[in-house]
């Protein structure tokens, strides 16, 4: 199998985002974080392909809540959760298509 490369960007709107790996994202030592501001996306450099790609896919989740301006109206708290449990429900639909 041939091993796909890690994108450098992604498209999430219409508005294109850097993607990034550092060896460490945030004091709270994540897996990942975005700006949207910035236009960035930052994974933890080490992660297998299947963490890579979900974490992609949470930190785009967060893209698209902040880029529609969602998430500003959003209590403390409330963006993470959406945000997990779409990543939960997502990524085995991404893995069934992949495959």
């Amino acid at each position: 199998m041939t091993k796909v490369p890690r994108p450098t960007h992604i498209t999430v709107m219409g508005r294109k985002f850097k993607i990034t790996q550092p060896d460490k994202v945030d004091e709270n030592d994540s897996l990942g974080d975005s700006h949207v501001s910035d236009k960035l996306i930052q994974i933890r450099k080490g992660q297998s392909d299947l963490e890579f790609e979900t974490v992609l896919l949470h930190e785009v989740i967060h893209m698209a809540l902040g880029v529609s301006g969602n998430s500003e109206d959003m209590p403390d708290g409330m963006e993470e959760r959406i945000v997990l449990c779409l990543e939960y429900a997502l990524i085995e639909l991404y893995q069934r298509i992949k495959k």
